[in-house]
Formats: structure tokens, sequence, C-alpha cells
């Protein structure tokens, strides 16, 4: 999996934060959130998941918890988290070079695909 160099550029610009636009998805589905941290290093977003994946993703019987919903923890990036530590990550299970963006819906307790692009995850936010 490699980040899309143009990430670092978009992740710039919210380096302090963002703001929803509206309280939606860029499919229109309702969506409370921020952006309160991003990632906006390479060894940072390896560093995220890393940490993350060794806490969630235990043994192989996590794993396959999460294949069974639709995660695949060898796809996922993890680059920015909300007010409330909720992450955001890339999911490269569709495609090696355009991942679509997840969210991890603590009100709903699962992962939720809220933008089928980078591009499109950060038009739905206003830098702070």
């Amino acid at each position: 999996m490699n980040i899309p160099a143009h990430y670092f550029t978009l992740a710039q610009a919210f380096q302090h934060g963002g703001e929803l636009i509206q309280n939606s998805d860029a499919f229109g589905n309702e969506l409370e959130t921020e952006l309160a941290s991003i990632c906006t290093t390479a060894e940072q977003i390896q560093q995220e998941t890393a940490e993350y994946l060794s806490y969630y993703f235990l043994d192989d019987e996590d794993e396959d918890d999460a294949n069974a919903t639709d995660i695949q923890p060898d796809a996922l990036l993890l680059f920015a988290a909300d007010g409330a530590g909720n992450h955001f990550g890339m999911d490269f299970s569709q495609s090696d070079t355009a991942p679509r963006v997840l969210y991890w819906d603590d009100g709903i307790l699962q992962w939720r695909t809220i933008a089928h692009s980078l591009d499109d995850f950060f038009k739905l936010f206003t830098p702070d």
C-alpha cells in the first residue's frame, strides 16, 4: 500500500483540525464528527496504524471478526482521529492506488465508508 502523494498536501491544510461543512458524509448519510488530529507524515500513519492493529487485532480470531465486518486490517492505514479518538482510515481493499475512506463510528460501533476517495473526504471539512 502506497499512500497517495497528494494526501500529504491535503493533510497539511488540516494540521490544526477541521470541522464538517455539513453533518453528512460524501453519500448524504448523517455524520457527526470533526478532525481533531491528522497525520502529516508516512511515519505517523504507520505508527498510528501499527498501534491500532496491535491493540485491536491481537490474534487470528480477531482478524476473522474484522473481515466479517468487511474490514481487512492488512489493507487499512489510519491517518486521522476525531476529538473522541475515533479513527479515519484509508482502505486499500478495493484499490491499491485509490483508497476509500472509512470512519470508526462509535455510535453504531462499526467501521463505515464515508467517502469514495481522499479528495471526497477532505471536501467534507473546512480547516480550523
